[in-house]
């Protein structure tokens, strides 16, 4: 299995994003929290030229291992529930779906619009 705390090997001149949602618990085995929500997370990587790829997510442990990795290599997490349930759907290493590229695309360009350079790296978390 690969370490999910690694998101990519890409440089970091290119985007990674993290989504990160709490939800409500469907399965007892999942580190549910006592208000019955599990943490999930969604982690997309964007070179620039290609569409962003889903590079790891997770639930419970899992989840909370790729957004703490995220934030010690200074990703940014935004929260977004839908966003990370609709991004949990799709397979890991797989480009996301054309329906997503709208919701994606804005919260890429809030983040390199923080930036002064054009790369960036970006985490994105819903609670």
């Amino acid at each position: 299995m690969t370490d999910p705390t690694k998101t990519n090997d890409a440089p970091l001149t290119d985007t990674t994003l993290e989504i990160q949602s709490d939800n409500d618990a469907n399965d007892t085995d999942l580190d549910a929290s006592d208000d019955g929500s599990v943490k999930r997370a969604v982690a997309l990587h964007y070179d620039h030229k290609d569409a962003p790829k889903v590079v790891a997510k997770g639930e419970g442990h899992i989840a909370e291992q790729i957004i703490a990795a995220a934030a010690a290599h200074g990703v940014y997490i935004k929260e977004n529930p839908l966003l990370a349930q609709a991004l949990g759907a799709v397979e890991l290493d797989e480009e996301i779906p054309v329906e997503l590229y709208t919701a994606v695309a804005e919260i890429i360009g809030f983040v390199l619009s923080l930036k002064e350079t054009p790369s960036t790296s970006l985490a994105c978390q819903a609670d």
